[in-house]
């Protein structure tokens, strides 16, 4: 049966909109199999048994400004707390299944990691904003995320990719909650980027603000965590300016923070079997440097 949440905080009651729970036990290597939203996929997990945890993985439904909002967790099978990821997808069609795998990765890790869909996403309520109400979501999701009993929530770090990215480091400019992030080929003004062809019309009417609220680049004073910068050299969506924007940004304003370009490397690099496992490795180590 579905399960009830009560949010506190937000003062709403929220009622999930699937609760399949799938266990990837070590031993076995099973195949965890999870419905996001109305597509179905297969993830087969593969582990190390030094390093990794048994997991579970959950999807359940939040609600962020008055919208139902869908989302995915994914946790160990431990008893104990375990540091928060926010994870936040790139583009603007849901979590797919490589996301859903970063999920799995990091809990096998030992985080409790929660991804939202954002609003218009994944059968989630309300309408595509880009990198606005969509940040909304995200610190929504991360509130109702410190009310479980096993996540340490003074130990909190966000990833994000692309849109992820940007999003990433705008929840890092109003939250001081958060310990570290990492941000994937993410601009720092977001008119220096192709905007997708689905969202043309959006974007057509967009005042000189609304590019404003959506830049990092606006509020970078007011970044709270140290972030590490990833880009490829070879993006051909956002350019690899951007990263180096990003870094000089921070590098004025004396900021923590820490850039690595992968050479040869395009958009969505985290994908690419050349630079996977480098890339996931990098992040995880920038995390537990400052959550652990």
């Amino acid at each position: 049966m579905p399960t009830t949440e009560t949010n506190a905080t937000l003062k709403t009651t929220t009622t999930t909109l699937v609760d399949e729970t799938t266990t990837t036990t070590i031993a076995d290597l099973t195949t965890t199999t999870m419905s996001l939203g109305t597509t179905t996929t297969s993830l087969t997990t593969t582990t190390t048994l030094s390093k990794e945890l048994p997991i579970k993985t959950r999807q359940f439904s939040y609600n962020s400004n008055g919208l139902s909002i869908n989302a995915l967790m994914c946790y160990p099978n431990v008893k104990g707390k375990y540091p928060i990821i926010m994870l936040n997808h790139g583009g603007v069609t849901g979590i797919g299944s490589g996301m859903a795998e970063y999920c799995e990765r990091l809990a096998k890790r030992g985080f409790v990691v929660f991804a939202s869909s954002y609003r218009g996403e994944d059968d989630s309520e309300g309408e595509i904003e880009l990198a606005k109400g969509e940040v909304d979501d995200v610190l929504n999701l991360l509130e109702l995320a410190k009310r479980y009993d096993f996540v340490d929530k003074e130990r909190i770090g966000m990833v994000g990719f692309s849109h992820g990215g940007i999003i990433t480091m705008l929840a890092c400019e109003r939250s001081n909650e958060i310990d570290a992030a990492v941000e994937h080929f993410a601009p720092y003004d977001i008119q220096n980027i192709a905007i997708p062809l689905q969202l043309k019309s959006l974007a057509a009417g967009w005042t000189e603000e609304d590019y404003k609220i959506r830049s990092p680049k606006t509020n970078i004073a007011n970044l709270n965590c140290p972030l590490y910068i990833m880009h490829g050299d070879a993006d051909n969506i956002v350019p690899v300016g951007e990263a180096n924007a990003i870094r000089d940004g921070l590098k004025r304003l004396n900021k923590e923070h820490k850039v690595k370009i992968f050479k040869n490397a395009g958009h969505n690099f985290e994908r690419d079997a050349r630079f996977k496992n480098e890339e996931f490795e990098e992040t995880l180590a920038w995390l537990n440097s400052y959550l652990r």
